[in-house]
């Protein structure tokens, strides 16, 4: 960046001053860029639409979509076609949003995707001047650390190491608490979006109380500001006063025992880009992103969570009081040990147990007979194996509107096992039978609630049984993996997730697959039943909090 800001002209940077325990500097470029801001509203008048049903599958596709704008908002990523690509995936073409939900929200998706164009059409100015100013720092020999969501570091490697000579890599990041605990004290902090408490763009408060650098870089969009209660209260001033509006400036603040000089650059859209004219009248202020609080159809109590990231994009909602049974390198012989783990001692790189065993003689917790379950299900997949691009289209036209439909049948023609698969909403369900009932005379209506009373009753037993069985199991699994050693380093060896029978010797039934961990992300809420589930990662965003 070529422009000094107002105030570092004559001092330079706070770590090349003479005291810098108590001189921090504070710099934030805060972009504009008409296009983003034209798709920012856009989705969030579609999200709030959505969420505003009261709908549970509609409230996850727009967390869904809520959670692709904050990703846009908290790394330097790329402005180009996959960001028209992720819109259409979420929510249809045009012509099939305006069918489903009706103009308004048609209008705003054209909207997006136009402002998405042109957003692609000449890049990021952030993604660019973001590595070129990390570039410029490597050249001078600063040691810097990136605070961002594990799972967003390949977005700031590619965008800096694409641009010089020098390359960024594991070292350069902080993704938790933990990580700035044990971290030495080092020159720079780097920071993409604002300084929050929770959510996706959820920092530790030790950044500011208790700061390892001498100054801070940060780059955000115009409309996101720092939590007011962001750090300590003394700061509250100072994370009120910039907000990423008006023009550069330079502000003393003294606070905690630092004095922090924080100066703000205004990064202006010069393109001449202006809403296209359907979309006239749309309001001026930005919307906070990264800061909606949907109403949701859960009523569910809630309880703090983690999300425990797995490969292939999965990942499984634990509260964070609970323990996980992983695998870990030993610390005391070479090989593994199995150990119940808290949240916060989990670690890149062990294993997960997920255990789905019983007595081998004992009784059953799979779901009782489910006579009507059976009968829709067959009909179900007489019509998908017949005709299943039509079947499945016949469904959406019913009002089943879910992203991955065709994933989703796939699990509902499955036979039951502990429960009954089926849509997880009523409305959805009942859907599902009005198509049946279309396509198979002999699917009478009125064993439609029967189905659903069957489907929930299905759901209710699997649980007792399911905590029944993992408290009485419990005290045998270690036992169990003790007798399976050699079939799992075989399984550790190929670095990948893997599967292994319970041995007969053991007593027990059903099989035991160990998941690779990427990482642990706190700041979520959620109710019971949501957890200890495998699933898509995206699907769990809309616990964020």
């Amino acid at each position: 960046m070529q422009e000094q800001l107002k105030g570092s002209s004559g001092i330079g940077r706070a770590f090349e001053l003479a005291d810098p325990k108590t001189y921090l500097r504070w710099d934030r470029f805060v972009f504009g860029d008409a296009a983003f801001a034209a798709l920012r509203r856009a989705t969030r008048h579609i999200a709030a639409a959505l969420f505003a049903t009261e709908d549970e599958e509609l409230a996850d596709l727009a967390a869904r979509l809520q959670f692709a704008v904050a990703g846009w908002l908290t790394t330097p990523c790329v402005f180009d076609s996959h960001i028209a690509g992720q819109l259409r995936s979420l929510l249809g073409e045009a012509e099939y949003s305006g069918r489903r939900w009706g103009p308004e929200i048609s209008g705003r998706f054209v909207t997006s995707i136009r402002a998405s164009e042109a957003m692609a059409s000449r890049g990021s100015r952030m993604r660019t001047e973001l590595a070129e100013e990390v570039q410029r720092l490597l050249v001078e020999d600063k040691d810097i650390r990136i605070h961002c969501r594990r799972t967003d570091r390949e977005t700031f490697e590619s965008a800096v190491n694409s641009k010089g000579p020098l390359q960024i890599g594991a070292r350069h990041f902080i993704h938790s608490p933990r990580e700035y605990r044990n971290s030495p004290a080092f020159d720079i902090l780097v920071k993409v979006g604002p300084f929050r408490r929770h959510g996706i763009a959820g920092s530790p408060d030790a950044l500011i109380n208790a700061p390892k650098f001498n100054s801070i870089v940060q780059f955000t969009w115009d409309g996101l500001v720092d939590d007011a209660d962001f750090g300590a209260d003394a700061f509250d001033a100072m994370l009120t006063h910039h907000t990423g509006a008006g023009t550069s400036g330079d502000d003393v603040v003294e606070a905690c025992g630092f004095r922090w000089h924080v100066g703000t650059l205004a990064r202006k859209d010069e393109s001449g880009w202006t809403l296209p004219s359907d979309a006239a009248g749309e309001e001026s202020d930005l919307p906070d992103d990264l800061d909606i609080r949907p109403r949701r159809a859960n009523k569910d109590p809630v309880a703090r969570s983690a999300l425990v990231r797995l490969d292939r994009d999965m990942g499984i909602l634990q509260p964070t009081h609970a323990d996980l049974l992983c695998l870990r390198k030993s610390t005391s012989a070479p090989g593994f040990e199995a150990d119940w783990v808290e949240c916060d001692e989990v670690r890149e790189g062990m294993f997960l147990v997920l255990a789905d065993v019983e007595e081998a003689a004992g009784a059953s917790s799979a779901a009782g007979p489910s006579l009507h379950a059976e009968t829709w299900k067959h009909l179900l997949g007489v019509s998908l194996r017949s005709d299943r691009e039509g079947t499945i289209n016949r469904l959406r036209h019913a009002g089943i509107d879910l992203a991955g439909i065709a994933n989703s049948v796939d699990n509902w023609v499955s036979p039951s096992t502990n429960v009954v698969h089926a849509p997880l909403s009523e409305r959805h369900f009942m859907c599902l039978m009005k198509v049946v009932t279309e396509l198979h005379a002999e699917w009478d209506r009125r064993r439609w609630h029967l189905a659903w009373r069957e489907v929930t009753q299905s759901r209710g037993e699997a649980i007792v049984a399911g905590f029944a069985e993992h408290e009485k199991l419990r005290d045998r699994v270690f036992a169990t993996l003790d007798l399976m050693t050699l079939a799992i380093t075989e399984g550790l060896a190929t670095g990948s997730d893997f599967s292994r029978p319970a041995p007969v010797s053991s007593g027990l039934r059903g099989a035991f697959s160990f998941r690779r961990i990427l990482g642990v992300e706190r700041g979520f809420r959620a109710p019971q039943r949501e957890m200890r589930h495998v699933r898509p990662s995206i699907s769990f965003t809309k616990w964020l909090y």
